[in-house]
């Protein structure tokens, strides 16, 4: 999907006007045309960047909501289809699952999605009710001059309405611009700040196996981290050190007064943190 850039907000050409007698509401008409135009310009500029946020921002947040929700289903489903003991699905996925919720939502927040959609229609909407009231006020004025010129007094008022809605309508654009500046600022701060960061989250973590039986093994117990290959240990603990960050499985076996044991644990490594599994050949 490609995002679409609308065209910016232009300029128009200055209009040449005259006030003399008979010309005045055939220039306040020309006037009043070109502010509308430039209205309904915008208007039209905010409806027109507002549709690709929008599938952007629907299509971000679906996918975070859906990756979110599948990551709280594979660990269970890891119990449900386990053959033998062992799961068909890695637990760790959940893991992953996870990540891509998050780099939806950080991308949906970076490049601003969802709130510009929020921003466009409600400046579209303010901006169409300003330029409708401008009509009827309008429509109003040229009511009381019943076909004549309109008075000084009543060309004051008409050019101050004018000029009163201009500087509403570039207003109300101007919060919209601050608004996403704003946004930005702040977003590249929160960019800055979880750089700065990175290194701390990235760390590896350790975890320390406790077999509560071990020392009763006939020759040591063998132990596997996620798939990996099995290691032996004799007595009742063992430390793994540089791990990933997440959900790992432990299994492992070992003989007992002639039986084959086994145990089986999964464990949640955290970044730079040790957890403690315990397990009992049985």
């Amino acid at each position: 999907m490609a995002i679409q850039i609308p065209k910016d907000l232009g300029s128009t050409k200055r209009l040449q006007l005259s006030w003399e007698r008979g010309k005045i509401i055939g220039s306040l008409e020309a006037l009043f045309e070109r502010i509308t135009n430039e209205a309904e310009s915008a208007i039209n500029w905010y409806l027109r960047a507002k549709r690709p946020k929008q599938r952007w921002a629907v299509l971000l947040r679906f996918g975070s909501i859906a990756f979110g929700a599948i990551a709280g289903i594979i660990p269970i489903l890891a119990q449900i289809l386990a053959e033998d003991g062992h799961p068909r699905i890695q637990p760790a996925w959940a893991s992953v699952a996870l990540g891509f919720a998050a780099a939806f939502v950080l991308l949906d927040r970076f490049f601003g999605f969802s709130s510009a959609w929020m921003r466009y229609m409600s400046t579209e909407l303010s901006i169409r009710q300003l330029t409708q009231e401008f009509q009827v006020d309008w429509e109003s004025n040229k009511a009381t001059w019943l076909g004549s010129d309109p008075t000084p007094e009543q060309l004051r008022a008409t050019l101050a309405s004018f000029k009163a809605f201009v500087t509403q309508l570039n207003t109300v654009i101007r919060q919209e611009t601050d608004a996403w500046i704003q946004e930005f600022q702040s977003t590249l701060k929160q960019i800055d700040e979880a750089a700065k960061t990175k290194a701390a989250v990235s760390e590896l973590g350790g975890v320390t196996i406790i077999v509560t039986n071990g020392d009763s093994c006939d020759d040591g117990w063998n132990f596997s981290l996620d798939s990996g290959a099995p290691v032996n240990r004799r007595g009742r603990t063992a430390a793994l050190r540089d791990l990933v960050p997440g959900i790992h499985i432990i299994r492992m076996e070992g003989v007992v007064g002639g039986d084959l044991k086994h145990a089986e644990a999964t464990v949640s490594v955290t970044a730079g943190g040790s957890s403690t599994a315990q397990l009992t050949l049985s």
